[in-house]
């Protein structure tokens, strides 16, 4: 007799396969396990997006456009999705969540609670297809529910991946089964190779299934006969039949590894991830991290989203030894049970052989990590549903005081799961419970110390920002998030050679790093090195979508550099995707300005102002539009609008005072100008535009010679305030102070010609001969072409008594003029001249 004949007493007790049975799962059961589902996991759909939710779908711009969905199908899906490795069903979920739930992280989380409740749901019909138990089956699945190992997993939206691979592979193992014992075979096959393609671009780990299947036909091939009711019980012609089937899953996992490792594979995802350095202590190294898992299983205490494991390097260290003893334990009970029970051999083989793909025999990113466990999760949750289904039970019908000592430990045992897995989720509440609890758990998380360094810097802690990334860096000097964080933060300090040296540093590290390209665009922005500013941006909204932040940068990059076309192109893409956005409205308006496109500009300020009243900066864009339209009342109304909330505005005082001084308002435009002198005495350009007013007012001449001594006394180079002075001074007959500003003037300007004419007339009109005839051969030299000046110097000369130079310079005029009028001119006092000789 076989010994597991004799032996098989932990085994498939409760046999109910009856029609009352299945009505029971279905009106009790599936209720129950939803209910407690929700209940556990209410207070998840209140967290925010945490962690690497940012890269997969709160900045993520792709996933807000079904355009992009070809983007699942390229290379381009690693750089667009931020992604690692080629998951494109979990991608293609975040879409789904995208087009019902747009930015609110509540639909999100609800779509994880859905499938954890789904999985649980699943799993109770597999350990029920499989071992014929209900109440095994029930129990296991409420273990599943409420363990705090799969708080991760359903908490973080980003690791969705983990929910949906235990779906589809447990519908592909359901499938399989139901192949071999259904009527209706022909149907499940397929469904079965489907689940398990799905699965498998869900996430790697479903590379064990067709494993599992085996091992599940190795070990429970008489218990998988009793439930589908098979007429032989020969082993050869089971495995026969299957065999077209294993081969399907043979040709779907070689399809996969072709994509995975050749046709779409990341090249980034290969680089640094070895942490654990050579063979032997990443061996010793993961020993330690399985006696982890093992011992989380059991006792889920001081959990964490970021494990830092010491790295092992030799086999006398403490920590191997005492790991290597729980192992082979295990291993020994293990290879009891082949004896005892293939029942639970097979339930605790399914976590070994899930877990494969996770222990680092290729290097991950992560060497420990709690969603690694969602998958492997289920066989423990198989054999704890089993042994709570058998606890102080010998006898086919257990008395009332076992079931009760029963169900009392599985209630101790899921309300105490229970309440830490809603413990778990306020971790996860927001980005600061969820870095500050892992820094309390574990001080040397460097991913957390620099996380909590952005978080820091947010609000504005800045010295507080940088000790944490220092912190971070010390303990990884190579995590380019952290070069990343450093950089943000010079940058924020206007260190932007130091800024761009760390954005290199980050980008050496992961050359896809979208928020270090987009951060040194900004340092090359600040640094005027425009076109490698334009270059990171470009980068930014090829390889990380349409994201706002970048695309305004880029629009905002272009104004500066004058590209208006390309600017208004930007701003009018985002203004169709965000039409209520004043500042989008405002910078149209200063480039259609720019481009002289008044109506345009006036448009678009109108537009900004409607969304946003209270910019007095619009108001005063907006007067400037006005006014150089010569629509002065609707300027003043604008400039007034400025006025009243800022008064001390001086541009708007000034461009009210330019408006009034076109309206030939003097007196008022004379207040103004004063109230700006208020606030700059040193104006020069204002005070002389009052002095100009005081004179075209026609009797406040006096208050306009101040006003051009007051400039001078600021600027003696001011040739304006030199010259109106000068002219003033002779409509005022006070010719020796008009000369002395005229020569003042020439002493800096000997060359200026309206200088030179003012004084040559002067000295003209005061019949000073000698200096005029000196004045008007100057001008003559600078312009020989000067009418004027020919003829006010042969004047000169005749009253000087020259009638020979008089003659001969009105000759030279006659040569340095065609006009018919100023050669009439010349003639006419030539004949004069010449009847004076006569004479």
């Amino acid at each position: 007799m076989k010994p597991e004949k004799n032996h098989e007493v932990i085994d498939v007790t409760y046999r109910n396969n009856t029609g009352k049975s299945r009505r029971t799962a279905f009106i009790y059961i599936i209720p129950i396990l939803l209910f407690l589902s929700f209940s556990v996991y209410l207070n998840t759909l209140l967290n925010t997006f945490v962690f690497d939710d940012s890269y997969t779908v709160s900045e993520n711009y792709f996933i807000r456009d079904w355009k992009n969905i070809s983007y699942l199908f390229t290379h381009k899906y690693f750089v667009a999705f931020g992604e690692i490795s080629y998951r494109p069903v979990v991608t293609l979920s975040y879409f789904a969540d995208y087009l019902l739930w747009h930015m609110n992280p509540m639909g999100y989380h609800l779509t994880n609670v859905i499938f954890h409740t789904l999985n649980s749901i699943l799993m109770f019909f597999l350990i029920r297809q499989i071992s014929q138990n209900t109440v095994a089956s029930f129990t296991g699945a409420l273990i599943f529910i409420c363990h705090p190992l799969l708080s991760e997993a359903v908490n973080a939206i980003s690791y969705r991946e983990d929910l949906f691979v235990v779906t589809f592979s447990i519908a592909a193992f359901i499938f399989f089964i139901k192949t071999f014992t259904h009527r209706k075979y022909y149907y499940y096959s397929p469904l079965s190779l489907l689940s398990y393609l799905f699965a498998l671009f869900s996430k790697e780990m479903a590379i064990t299934l067709p494993f599992l299947l085996a091992l599940a036909d190795y070990l429970l091939l008489n218990t998988l006969f009793k439930t589908g009711k098979l007429k032989t019980n020969t082993h050869y012609l089971i495995l026969k039949k299957r065999l077209p089937l294993y081969g399907g899953y043979i040709f779907i996992s070689i399809f996969y590894l072709f994509t995975r490792f050749l046709w779409f594979r990341n090249p980034v995802s290969y680089d640094n991830l070895n942490q654990l350095g050579n063979s032997l202590s990443q061996f010793l190294s993961m020993t330690t991290v399985l006696a982890s898992y093992i011992k989380l299983l059991f006792f889920p205490m001081n959990l964490n989203a970021d494990y830092v494991v010491p790295v092992i390097r030799s086999f006398a260290e403490l920590p191997f030894i005492l790991s290597s003893f729980l192992i082979i334990t295990l291993s020994i009970v293990i290879y009891r049970l082949r004896v005892y029970s293939k029942i639970l051999l097979f339930a605790i083989l399914w976590f070994f052989l899930a877990l494969l793909p996770v222990i680092n025999i290729i290097p991950i990113g992560n060497i420990m990590a709690e969603r690694y466990l969602y998958f492997p999760m289920i066989g423990f949750c198989f054999l704890g549903g089993i042994l709570l289904s058998r606890i102080s039970t010998s006898h086919q019908h257990p008395s009332l005081s076992n079931v009760f000592l029963r169900i009392s430990l599985i209630v101790i045992i899921l309300t105490g799961f229970s309440w830490q897995v809603k413990s778990r989720a306020n971790d996860w509440k927001d980005h600061y419970s969820f870095w500050s609890g892992i820094i309390s758990r574990e001080p040397n998380s460097y991913r957390a110390h620099n996380s909590l360094s952005v978080l820091l810097l947010a609000k504005g802690k800045v010295d507080e920002a940088l000790s944490a990334v220092q912190t971070a860096l010390s303990v990884n000097p190579s995590y380019p998030e952290s070069h990343n964080n450093l950089g943000h933060l010079y940058l924020r300090k206007g260190k932007y050679d130091m800024a761009i040296e760390e954005f290199d540093k980050a980008l050496h590290g992961d050359p896809v790093l979208i928020s270090a390209h987009y951060n040194k665009g900004i340092a090359y922005s600040n640094r005027d090195m425009y076109e490698n500013a334009e270059k990171e941006f470009i980068w930014c909204i090829e390889n990380g979508g349409k994201n706002p932040s970048t695309l305004y940068l880029l629009g905002s990059l272009y104004m500066k550099q004058d590209k208006h076309d390309e600017a208004i192109e930007i701003f009018r893409y985002l203004l169709s995707e965000n039409p209520e956005n004043p500042d989008l409205h405002k910078n149209l308006g200063v480039l259609y300005s720019k481009k002289g496109q008044q109506k345009d500009a006036i448009d678009e300020y109108n537009a900004a102002l409607h969304y946003n009243p209270e910019d007095t900066g619009l108001h005063h864009n907006l007067g400037i539009e006005y006014f150089k339209r010569n629509q002065h009342v609707l300027a003043f109304q604008e400039f007034k609008q400025t006025l009243q909330a800022y008064p001390e505005n001086i541009n708007v005082l000034i461009n009210i005072g330019n408006q009034l001084y076109a309206r030939e308002d003097w007196d008022t435009s004379i207040e103004m100008f004063k109230t700006i002198l208020e606030y700059q005495a040193n104006n020069t350009e204002i005070r002389c535009l009052l002095a100009n007013a005081y004179l075209k007012k026609g009797n406040s001449v006096n208050d306009a010679i101040l006003q051009y001594k007051e400039i001078l006394s600021y600027n003696q180079k001011h040739l304006e305030a030199r010259n109106n002075l000068g002219i003033v001074y002779i409509n005022e007959r006070r010719y020796d102070e008009a000369i002395r500003e005229f020569k003042e003037a020439l002493t800096i300007y000997p060359d200026n010609l309206n200088i030179l004419k003012n004084i040559g007339n002067l000295y003209f009109l005061n019949k000073m001969w000698d200096e005029s005839i000196e004045i008007f051969q100057s001008i003559l030299h600078l312009q020989n072409d000067d009418i004027n000046a020919h003829y006010q110097l042969a004047n000169a000369y005749y009253n000087k008594g020259y009638y020979e130079k008089a003659q001969q310079q009105l000759e030279r005029g006659l040569t340095q003029t065609k006009d018919p009028a100023a050669i009439n001119l010349l003639k006419s006092i030539q004949q004069q001249l010449n009847g004076n000789d006569r004479r």
